[in-house]
């Protein structure tokens, strides 16, 4: 039995919302300068609108499982697009560094909430080819990672960062409109479960803390007695211990962390880990290096990253399409990873005129 026309047309808009939120997670690191410049600020503030929206999807995720489930995944998946789109237009107005911060934050929770919408509408619309087209819909992310740096450097270039985010308008109103067009209804589903509202609280005040100290040091690197400093980081630390006490002990976890037990399963989140950190850490600055390192524009700092983004589009369809086991794509991945982020380490600081 084939692929019918409206499976083509549900899986197209939830595949170009998660190209939307790929495309927004990418296309700021190649105007990390120019916000940096016109918003006064250091690197380590402005780096905040990629931490925050990164973090923050962290801690959503969860509830918007929850949410996809009580409201409804159509209902759910139009209003976190509703969010994201208006975010990004106030992004774009943003005064200044910290106004700009809590509008991303707005947008990542945008971003988070219409993911389990998407995997669960994919799964009623597909049944028993499901696991084909959430491993299509997956293959999209890239593609946004591609674009997103080409077409930020273009706009930072010629036009101005904050086109970066209003460009997410047309896109947002065009994805509303196919998703009340095309999206099938789903009704609320009573999970019964109750939301680990105290192990987010933990968790995101743990990460919010720490990384808020790391920041005062970045901001001081000489000053490494500072209490603000310390004291944050502390408090961090301090949080997360707590948050682990209580998943131990908590009913409805917010992390199952017997499941961390299962060798195969702690691999994978280890990998996971190793991979955010090499992409979204190492990846996410390679075009701010590149401008202030060799004076390129912003549009050619984005084609550096153009390379990685290609490739993964290619692997993610055939990962999807393939009968490969588990294992050997996990150490065939974690390889190539490993190698071509080694040297990174090689990185050395100097300007352009050196």
């Amino acid at each position: 039995m084939g692929v019918t026309r409206r499976q083509v047309a549900v899986f197209g808009v939830v595949a170009f919302a998660l190209f939307m939120a790929s495309m927004d997670g990418t296309i700021v690191s190649v105007g990390l300068s120019k916000m940096q410049e016109d918003l006064d600020t250091t690197l380590a503030l402005i780096g905040w609108t990629l931490t925050g929206y990164m973090l923050t999807q962290v801690v959503a995720l969860p509830a918007a499982g929850k949410l996809s489930d009580e409201l409804g995944r159509k209902r759910l998946f139009l209003r976190s697009v509703v969010l994201f789109t208006v975010s990004s237009l106030a992004a774009g107005f943003a005064p200044n560094v910290y106004v700009l911060i809590i509008f991303r934050v707005l947008q990542a929770i945008g971003s988070a909430a219409f993911m389990p919408a998407a995997i669960g509408i994919l799964g009623e619309t597909f049944a028993e080819r499901r696991q084909m087209a959430i491993g299509l819909f997956a293959s999209t992310f890239p593609i946004g990672g591609l674009v997103g740096p080409n077409v930020g450097g273009a706009i930072v270039d010629h036009l101005s960062w904050r086109w970066m985010f209003f460009v997410n308008l047309p896109i947002g109103g065009l994805l509303i409109y196919l998703g009340l067009k095309f999206l099938p209804p789903s009704k609320p589903q009573a999970t019964g479960k109750a939301l680990d509202k105290l192990g987010m609280f933990l968790f995101g005040s743990g990460m919010v803390l720490g990384l808020t100290g790391l920041t005062n040091w970045a901001n001081n690197p000489h000053d490494v007695t500072s209490l603000s400093v310390w004291v944050l980081v502390g408090l961090g630390l301090a949080c997360l211990g707590a948050f682990l006490w209580h998943e131990n002990r908590a009913k409805n976890p917010m992390v199952e962390l017997q499941l961390l037990r299962s060798t195969p399963f702690l691999a994978a989140n280890l990998y996971s880990f190793l991979f955010g950190a090499c992409v979204f850490g190492f990846f996410s600055i390679i075009p701010y290096y590149a401008i202030h390192g060799f004076g390129v524009f912003a549009s050619e700092s984005g084609l550096i990253l153009t390379p990685r983004s290609a490739f993964s589009i290619v692997l993610a369809a055939v990962s999807a399409l393939s009968s490969y086991s588990p294992a050997s794509s996990f150490w065939a991945s974690a390889f190539v990873m490993s190698t071509s982020s080694a040297p990174g380490c090689l990185m050395r600081s100097f300007s352009p005129s050196s």
